[in-house]
């Protein structure tokens, strides 16, 4: 009898009504019958549910890290011969769509022709799990781990290439704010979500995510990666602990089982994957990325940076 209840709904109906819910009840709805698999897997709803629920529209100027990165204010530069105003960090910014995900500064959804909008919801679906565990009234995560050691010896350089050109006053400030920075900031910085387009079936290289995110041409130089994945664990009592994942990590007081398993859930879908730091020696905090193959045809995950001490 059910069956045929269902069949008597018309597609249209079932579209209106799937397209008020959450995306793991759609999920739920596909597995009625074949109909409804059907209809629910279409390429016609996946796209009414992408523009339902996501803002995709481009912001006119860049906000958040983006912002941050046009100008070398909160974060230490150790290079001052590029004529090219406010692209420090970027040769050409990227850009980020209104529902936060940041994307390369080339990349036209409109253009995108052959876009698969099944899997592209899915991507999207992901990243927007990650921007609510970031938010405070949630698990609060943020990047609060070096990506990297460095030596003694290139700090002393990093240090003298910003020290030789200030007067000796400055020489004194900026001294003491290197090493707050270096030393009693350990990475804390937002934890951001970005996608791109990718068919390869290896994850991008260092030297490919410099290129396809016009890295500035200093910012090139010996990128970082990483392949390894950390065991989670819980810091702190139960009360007040927090939860840490790779160079990530939840605020304290949080929900603990609820970090727990966003963090199970975050790690199936980020093996494998790849960490990459982009201009080390060059800048500090340096910018990094925590990428996976999130759905077919997309690489994406976290954008957010960490101090190189």
């Amino acid at each position: 009898m059910a069956a045929v209840e269902n069949q008597s709904l018309l597609p249209e109906v079932i579209e209106k009504i799937a397209l008020f819910l959450p995306l793991p009840d759609v999920a739920k709805c596909m597995r009625v019958c074949r109909q409804w698999k059907e209809i629910l897997s279409s390429k016609q709803f996946c796209k009414q549910y992408v523009y339902s629920y996501y803002d995709l529209r481009v912001e006119e100027q860049p906000s958040g890290m983006l912002q941050m990165w046009t100008e070398p204010t909160s974060w230490f530069c150790y290079w001052d011969d590029y004529e090219q105003p406010n692209a420090w960090v970027f040769s050409v910014v990227p850009k980020r769509w209104k529902c936060g995900i940041v994307h390369l500064a080339d990349y036209d959804l409109k253009k995108h022709t052959d876009l698969n909008y099944k899997d592209f919801l899915c991507a999207l679906y992901i990243l927007s799990r990650i921007q609510k565990a970031a938010k405070p009234d949630t698990l609060h995560l943020d990047s609060c781990k070096c990506f990297i050691s460095l030596d003694m010896v290139s700090k002393r350089r990093q240090l003298g290439r910003v020290l030789g050109f200030l007067n000796q006053f400055s020489l004194f400030v900026v001294f003491w704010c290197y090493l707050y920075a270096a030393w009693g900031n350990e990475g804390s910085g937002p934890v951001e979500v970005c996608l791109f387009p990718w068919t390869k079936d290896a994850l991008p290289t260092g030297e490919e995510i410099c290129s396809m995110f016009h890295f500035h041409p200093k910012m090139h130089r010996n990128p970082m990666v990483k392949h390894d994945i950390r065991e989670m664990r819980l810091k702190g009592s139960s009360g007040d602990g927090y939860v840490e994942w790779n160079t990530l990590n939840t605020g304290c007081g949080i929900d603990v089982a609820k970090a727990i398993r966003f963090f199970e859930w975050l790690e199936k879908i980020f093996t494998p994957m790849v960490r990459i730091g982009i201009g080390v020696e060059q800048m500090n905090p340096i910018p990094t990325f925590m990428l996976a193959h999130i759905a077919p045809g997309w690489v994406g995950g976290i954008l957010s940076q960490s101090v190189c001490t």
